[in-house]
């Protein structure tokens, strides 16, 4: 396999990708945490963030609970469990942690809540390190 490399265009956390999401993640007692809030352009029906949009944040913020431990990773399996829409122009907050190591095999939990505490989802992933 190639390198991993970041080139800022990342659609989750790509600073400079213009038509992405730029979700700036900050490491807070082992969880890492991203604020982010969905837009119009995100919709799946009207004025619902799209489920796969969802999945993605989701996605990029178990890649991140590893890349915070020192290692690039790549997602093996991911599940999601949708427990309320998400409305665009609301925001909510991103976190995931590493629940289990095992030499290049990572096993994370992440979550998406609104700011009030109202539960979003939650994804379960399984990652290799590169």
């Amino acid at each position: 396999m190639e390198t991993l490399e970041d080139d800022s265009q990342c659609f989750i956390c790509g600073q400079q990708n213009e038509a992405g999401l730029r979700l700036d993640f900050q490491l807070n007692d082992s969880v890492v945490m991203a604020p982010f809030t969905a837009k119009k352009i995100h919709q799946g029906y009207k004025n619902v963030l799209h489920g796969g949009i969802v999945c993605a944040i989701l996605d990029e913020a178990s890649v991140k609970a590893v890349n915070f431990e020192g290692r690039n990773a790549v997602t093996a399996e991911l599940t999601v469990r949708f427990k309320n829409p998400m409305k665009v122009d609301t925001t909510a907050i991103v976190s995931a942690k590493v629940i289990k190591r095992r030499g290049s095999f990572y096993e994370t939990e992440a979550k998406v809540e609104l700011e009030n505490g109202t539960l979003i989802a939650l994804g379960q992933a399984k990652l290799f390190a590169i």
